[in-house]
């Protein structure tokens, strides 16, 4: 195993408060963005974790990091007589541990969860047992995810399969923190065939709130103590109606976070409707909406594009906060229309900071060299007040196009950045520069006919200025898109220099090569 570090910038605001950007070499393929090739797990005690889902053999991979962003140890799982689609979480047992859940392969497929300690060794097994009353029609068991409840113990939620996998279903493990004994399950009855759960959380009323994650039908699901009494929410109908727009199956996790007593946040991708009619299938976006607890829409937040370069979540979480008022959002930009599909060509990270009503405070752009393309796998809100964000990146040989073209090099990259979004202080512009941090970009490049400018879409006054090699201008326009399309269809072959503005400063500039 190789590690290459791109870059690692560092600034402390405090002994344990850093950002850095880096780059590590692997040798082995991380699994199809789908199936959750990265996880980062942030321990109690500050520590990060990568977790690594290969192809083909879906063994997992660990990387601890340090607050440098250097890889202190890394080790494979034996994934022998266990099996686990890359669930884990930072263990509820004890601060510098991490779980990972899946089933056993030996023990009749029976849900499980492994517990390893700072040095990624196993420390513990815990296998449990079928629930009584439905073990006859169950199949396997698989622990997906947990929370710590409102008792102080934890709820594990399960995907299960029943009689030889025609159907599956979803089941609430509660388990004694201190003995790991199982106190109660619960079954979830099928609203739909194949129901499964992105999400859970508890809100004070003690009533589970519960997403499902299959299919094109997502549903909030509230659950009464009664268990009979279930209320399922259509989620697609409250998006119709307050956001124009429909959720779209693209691989993406719907997620939840309690953000007050009373009210809950949703994450989700989302595709726009036209005139009311069916959406368009390139029109995709981040979005998020704030639910209280009878499921009324408080506000609502997405980031439409008006051309065919749509942005997308990030596959796993997608967002976070440790301050209600700095939520960090992140996606992935230029990606295709494909249901499952990479980005078109070269790509950036975008990392959006929202308060708590969902206005936009800021968005940066990481990554972009005009090359690479990344799949934002999974972010986490640090404990420092700060964002970590795992992906993976391609290089094509072709980066315009990359469908056909030969894939190079597989990496992985990893960034966190501060409580503003960057990776040094906002006034500190010299550091600022030096890493891959932008502001706006320009693409494609080389570009034919047209390119395109992307900035932040909470900048003001927004225009670009293009100079030919002699240094004359030979464009000047004002932008009021985010992403805004330039045409080049009348200038000659050659080399340009750019200048991105905002209320007349520059905030980007570079060259761009016209064909």
């Amino acid at each position: 195993m190789k590690y290459f570090y791109l870059f690692i910038l560092l600034f402390y605001f405090s002994s344990s408060f850093s950002q850095f950007e880096v780059i590590i070499e692997t040798e082995e393929t991380p699994f199809y963005y789908m199936y959750d090739p990265l996880r980062i797990i942030e321990t109690n005690n500050g520590n990060l974790f990568i977790s690594q889902k290969n192809s083909p053999d879906r063994v997992l991979r660990l990387y601890k990091i340090d607050n440098n962003g250097e890889v202190l140890l890394t080790s494979i799982l034996d994934s022998s007589n266990f099996t686990s689609n890359n669930n884990v979480q930072s263990s509820p047992f004890q601060d510098d541990h991490i779980l990972i859940m899946g089933q056993d392969k030996i023990y009749s497929n029976n849900p499980c969860f492994i517990e390893l300690d700072e040095n990624l060794e196993i420390l513990e097994k815990n296998i449990l047992p079928f629930p009584m009353a439905n073990q006859d029609s169950i199949n396997s068991l698989n622990f997906i995810s947990f929370m710590l409840n409102k008792d102080g113990n934890l709820t594990f939620n399960t995907k299960v399969s029943y009689e030889n996998y025609s159907t599956s279903g979803s089941m609430l493990y509660e388990i004694d923190i201190l003995t790991k004994d199982t106190l109660k399950t619960t079954t979830l009855p099928l609203h739909t065939s194949d129901l499964s759960l992105s999400d859970i959380i508890q809100m004070d009323n003690y009533k589970y709130y519960l997403l499902s994650d299959t299919g094109l039908d997502y549903y909030i699901i509230k659950l009464e103590e009664n268990v009979s009494d279930i209320n399922f929410t259509y989620l697609n109908s409250i998006v119709m109606e307050d956001m124009d727009g429909i959720i779209y199956p693209n691989g993406v996790k719907r997620r939840a976070k309690i953000l007050t007593d009373s009210t809950f946040i949703v994450s989700f991708l989302m595709n726009r409707f036209f005139d009311g009619s069916y959406p368009h299938s390139d029109d995709f976006c981040l979005a998020s909406i704030i639910l209280d607890t009878n499921f009324n829409v408080l506000n609502v937040n997405h980031s439409f594009d008006d051309d065919n370069n749509d942005v997308r979540n990030c596959i796993n979480r997608n967002l976070d906060f440790t301050d209600k008022n700095n939520i960090f959002q992140v996606g992935v930009t230029n990606i295709d229309s494909m249901l499952f599909a990479n980005a078109k060509g070269a790509n950036a990270i975008m990392i959006n900071i929202m308060d708590g009503e969902l206005n936009l405070k800021s968005q940066h752009f990481y990554g972009y060299d005009g090359i690479s393309c990344y799949e934002a796998a999974d972010m986490l809100a640090t404990q420092d007040g700060g964002c970590a964000v795992a992906s993976v990146r391609y290089i094509y040989e072709n980066s315009v196009l990359i469908y056909g073209s030969i894939l190079l090099s597989i990496d992985l990259h990893l960034l966190k950045v501060n409580e503003y979004g960057t990776l040094t202080p906002v006034d500190n512009e010299k550091e600022i520069e030096n890493s891959s941090m932008k502001l706006a970009y320009c693409y494609p490049n080389p570009a034919k006919d047209f390119f395109y400018v992307r900035y932040g879409a909470h900048l003001k006054n927004v225009s670009i200025e293009l100079f030919d090699i002699s240094g004359k201008k030979v464009l000047y326009r004002n932008l009021n898109k985010s992403l805004s399309k330039i045409d080049i269809q009348n200038f000659n072959s050659g080399n340009y220099i750019y200048n991105i503005l905002s209320d007349n400063k520059i905030i980007e500039k570079g060259k761009i090569i016209v064909e």
